[in-house]
């Protein structure tokens, strides 16, 4: 199980650096969203199958190299999730009390340090937890487009996923 959340993380990092290229590649005039999966990741938006793979084999060629800036995302789910997260304990903080007249002014500066702190906390979170740039062993076995939509999936194998399905 260890192998294969470590796995998890190395195609999470995977994903967010051939995002990047993605976009540098199109000048930043498209858009593209990406999930992991078992065995890689997809990548859904506005590029051919060949544009995909291409961006992935430089992503990873890049963080093997050592840039490891590419594995952290300002657009990643988790940051969504964690600033809904903590405004919502900033909100139930600034709620609580009699003084109704100071409440809303409260709820606007927790809200706001909150959306700040979690934009810090998301990298952190990323960086230590939810990617490993380390993809030493990493390779791209395969890039398979969807027939719904323009939906494209780069499978990537690596020792820990060979045993699992």
């Amino acid at each position: 199980m260890r192998e294969f959340l470590a796995a998890l993380r190395q195609y999470h990092a995977l994903e967010h650096a051939t995002i990047a290229v993605l976009y540098g590649k199109t000048g930043g005039r498209r858009s593209f969203l990406g999930h992991v999966t078992a065995r890689g990741f997809c990548v859904h938006g506005e590029a051919t199958k060949e544009l995909v793979e291409e961006a992935a084999r430089e992503a990873l060629e890049r963080l093997q190299s050592g840039e490891r800036e590419l594995a952290i995302s300002p657009f990643c789910g988790a940051n969504l999730a964690l600033a809904a997260v903590l405004v919502g304990i900033a909100a139930a903080l600034a709620l609580r009390g009699k003084n109704k007249a100071a409440k809303f002014p409260k709820l606007l500066i927790f809200s706001a340090l909150a959306l700040l702190a979690s934009r810090f906390l998301g990298e952190l979170l990323q960086k230590h937890l939810l990617t490993s740039s380390d993809l030493t062993g990493v390779r791209i076995e395969e890039v398979v487009e969807k027939e719904r939509g323009r939906r494209w999936e780069v499978r990537v194998s690596t020792p820990a996923l060979r045993s699992h399905p």
